[in-house]
């Protein structure tokens, strides 16, 4: 795995059929927020009006293959734009803490390592404001966890979500913290 292949642009109109076509997919369905609701989010991210996420497209030598969503942890709620409690004690006192999630959704890019490659890269690749991240998967999406692990992401607390689509399930939150952008 060459990860000098792995890149991320932000997702375009042009990427509306293709990220569709990955939220249809049944090992995405298994873990993934598919509401009405959040693919509505993703539409109104294309029209250039971002609620809450950044939308991320991951290639591997210009091959899409996945996506990653962003947000300012410190503005985690989409309608009040304050934070989460659950992150409140886990945001860095200084620089900036962005939420993660991580899909593939390209089935021939599944089981190759590209999934720990690609969030440490994508870590790699942010500016020196973010030094962290914060993920939370599903407890029983052990295989989520365990590609998190890998990547740097330790365990740092546990909650039921309270509402949305993963409304009464306990989560893990894991975090990742980034080393300092070398501007040498």
């Amino acid at each position: 795995m060459d990860t000098k292949k792995i890149t991320f642009k932000l997702a375009t109109k042009g990427d509306k059929e293709l990220v569709h076509s990955w939220y249809d997919k049944p090992h995405v369905k298994e873990y993934w927020d598919n509401s009405k609701e959040m693919w509505n989010n993703f539409k109104s991210y294309l029209q250039g009006d971002k609620e809450l996420f950044d939308y991320w497209i991951c290639s591997y030598d210009k091959k899409p293959y996945g996506l990653i969503l962003t947000s300012d942890a410190a503005e985690s709620d989409p309608k009040t734009k304050k934070q989460l409690e659950h992150f409140i004690p886990w945001i860095e006192p200084e620089g900036k803490t962005l939420t993660i999630d991580f899909l593939i959704g390209e089935e021939a890019f599944l089981g190759k390592g590209l999934s720990y490659a690609t969030l440490r890269k994508f870590g790699e690749v942010q500016d020196s404001s973010v030094t962290a991240f914060l993920i939370d998967p599903e407890v029983k999406n052990e295989r989520a966890i365990h590609v998190y692990e890998k990547a740097g992401f330790v365990r740092v607390s546990t909650f039921i979500r309270g509402q949305g689509f993963f409304k009464g399930k306990p989560h893990y939150l894991m975090k990742m913290k980034l080393p300092p952008v070398n501007k040498n």
